[in-house]
């Protein structure tokens, strides 16, 4: 077969053959009637055949998705189309230009100069139709007519493509303006059952239902929501199950379903519909399921009782309006939940989002908190009132100053280990020295003038004199225990606790002022100062515990034996002073050391332990600004 492309319907024009104007004039009048198309491509294939007088055999083949379908034949007794003008009409649609082509000779039936033609249509960037030719023609003048017949016909196909686009259009506009104004009509309810009902009664009223039933899923089960013509439904009560379950069926599958429905997929089940349709004695029922935030929240199912079944025009009609206004609707019965229910919708929510295994690390933590929550809760541990503490001697015992003096000397000072009556300081005692040796001097003369009185007899004289060496004497003891006293020393065995004189040598000071405090050894008093908000939790006889920040290895145990009922501020708190005896073995205590205490409450819920300071100041907080 050769091809030549080199022949155009724009490289000459011709005149239309007058036999033209003898086809049957029911074929003309077949154009104007574009509703039948087989009649149309067949009156159009005649009246193209008749004005191109060497036509011998031609056909319309309708493009449907790349696959060539012939429409219509001339003449209607022909064989058919060859396999030689098909494959020819297949280059046409891939190259979208018309082909022109000499036949084998061994293979023409017709006669030698026959050449076969094909023609293609294109609309709005694509082939609608390619008209196929087997013409007789001696030359190729006579084969440009010919082709420019064919593009002069061609505005008559592309006419019908036309009006069925405006009828498709007019179509369209009249179903998008009833589903507008349907869901302006759903949308204006507030509530959602009136919005439902709205929906099914306008379906029911437009399609010419029976019965409308429009339902929403909860999980795995499909409630009905709205039914039209319900006061006849209620005679049927029983038969609700059996939509529910239908639906349920619809939505299972995430596809409507139709019955019956010529074509209807072989892998999808109809169980339920069937037994619908039993239980109604109805002519057909259709289901359209709804998505609705990235899920299949419900259905809407429609009953005919009459003739004809529902068409695949009814069925896009329904799913478009559905899957709006059961969105509409859903939402509106979210907006109507109780506040109740609304906490538990968002919770399980938040669950839903938080536990999914794309989110691992997110989910550990939530379900590890679940579980501390639930072990608190259900668990008893031990309760503790905690505080800082520190150490302070049993019994301490000040060394003063015994007169009014100077530092001397100065021998131990704070931290130093002391033993009873070891030296710990000197003061100055030369005055008392000074007026030790004048007394001395002063009872030594008057015990001379004793002896002389003695002697001259004189009693009286003797008398006196006796009385002022006894004050004397006197005079010198008050000086000896004062010099006695100059000698500061300890009075037990214990640490100076304060008092450092080794900078104060020379330094006066005053009869009482304390020098140096001592503290015994191995008996302490352990002073812990507790929070008001958790002296209620303490009592005398309960045990505690104490780490020092010296030892925190090594926990010292005690019971608590005195609570002083006066608060005493410090850093912004109010604390109560706790005391408690302890006695060290080891000789590792030191009085001044601190550390922290913690004293047994009692056996608590851990989940109480962990939020009682919070609760505390929310009931606080809340009984404040309670009017």
């Amino acid at each position: 077969m050769n091809i030549s492309n080199d022949i155009s319907p724009s490289t000459a024009l011709s005149h239309p053959s007058e036999d033209v104007l003898t086809v049957d004039y029911q074929h003309w009048v077949n154009l104007a009637d574009s509703s039948n198309r087989e009649q149309y491509f067949e009156s159009w294939l005649a009246i193209i055949c008749g004005s191109i007088p060497s036509a011998l055999y031609a056909s319309v083949l309708v493009n449907q998705h790349d696959d060539l379908s012939v429409a219509a034949i001339y003449p209607e007794t022909s064989d058919g189309l060859s396999a030689e003008l098909r494959s020819l009409c297949d280059d046409a649609l891939s190259e979208r230009r018309a082909l022109v082509a000499e036949p084998d000779k061994g293979e023409s039936t017709t006669s030698t100069n026959t050449t076969i033609v094909a023609y293609p249509l294109t609309l709005d960037e694509g082939v609608a139709v390619v008209v196929a030719m087997e013409v007789s023609v001696s030359d190729d003048e006579s084969l440009t007519g010919v082709l420019h017949q064919l593009q002069l016909g061609s505005a008559w196909l592309e006419l019908l493509f036309r009006r069925e686009e405006s009828v498709a259009d007019d179509s369209l506009v009249d179903q998008a303006l009833g589903t507008l104004g349907l869901l302006t009509r759903v949308s204006e309810h507030k509530d959602a059952q009136d919005a439902a009902t709205e929906l099914v009664t306008s379906l029911a009223t437009a399609l010419n239902c029976e019965r409308v039933i429009l339902g929403t899923r909860k999980g795995n089960i499909v409630k009905v929501v709205a039914i039209s013509n319900s006061g006849q439904f209620g005679r049927k009560m029983n038969l609700i199950r059996l939509c529910e379950q239908a639906m349920l069926e619809s939505i299972d599958q995430q596809v409507g379903l139709r019955m019956p429905n010529e074509t209807q997929n072989v892998g999808q089940v109809v169980l339920r519909h069937q037994a619908l349709l039993d239980a109604f004695k109805s002519s057909s029922v259709m289901t359209v399921p709804f998505n609705h935030d990235k899920k299949w929240a419900g259905a809407i199912l429609l009953e005919r009782n009459s003739e004809p079944p529902f068409s695949a025009e009814e069925f896009d009609l329904v799913e478009t309006t559905v899957s709006v206004a059961g969105g509409l609707i859903v939402d509106k019965q979210r907006a109507d939940r109780s506040l109740f229910k609304l906490l538990k919708d968002r919770f399980l929510k938040f669950s839903r989002n938080t536990l999914r295994i794309a989110y691992p690390i997110r989910t550990l933590v939530i379900l590890g908190f679940i579980a501390v929550v639930l072990f608190g809760s259900l668990v008893e541990g031990q309760f503790s009132v905690k505080g800082n503490a520190n150490l302070e001697g049993l019994i301490e015992r000040s060394v003063v100053a015994p007169f009014d003096g100077y530092i001397e000397v100065s021998k131990k000072r704070v931290g130093d280990l002391v033993s009873a009556d070891e030296l710990l300081g000197q003061m100055d005692a030369s005055q008392f020295q000074l007026e030790l040796i004048e007394l001395s001097s002063k009872k030594a003369q008057s015990q001379s003038q004793i002896r002389e009185s003695q002697a001259s007899g004189d009693r009286a004289e003797v008398n006196v004199l006796q009385t002022q060496v006894a004050q004397v004497d006197a005079q010198i003891a008050l000086l000896n225990k004062q010099l006695e006293r100059a000698a500061l020393t300890a009075p037990y065995d214990g640490y100076i606790v304060r008092g450092d004189l080794s900078r104060e040598l020379g330094a006066a000071v005053s009869r009482g002022d304390v020098l140096f405090v001592i503290a015994p050894l191995k008996k302490y008093r352990v002073v812990m100062q507790i929070s008001e908000k958790e002296i209620a939790f303490v009592e005398e006889g309960k045990s505690a515990e104490l780490i020092l920040s010296a030892f925190p290895s090594e926990v010292i145990s005690f019971s608590v034996n005195k609570i002083t009922p006066v608060a005493t501020a410090a850093e912004g708190l109010n604390s109560f002073r706790v005391e408690a005896e302890i006695t060290d073995e080891t000789q590792q205590l030191r009085p001044g050391m601190r550390g922290v205490v913690r004293i047994d409450g009692g056996k608590k819920k851990w989940i109480w332990i962990w939020t009682r300071e919070f609760v505390d100041w929310v009931r606080v907080t809340f009984w404040r600004w309670m009017p």
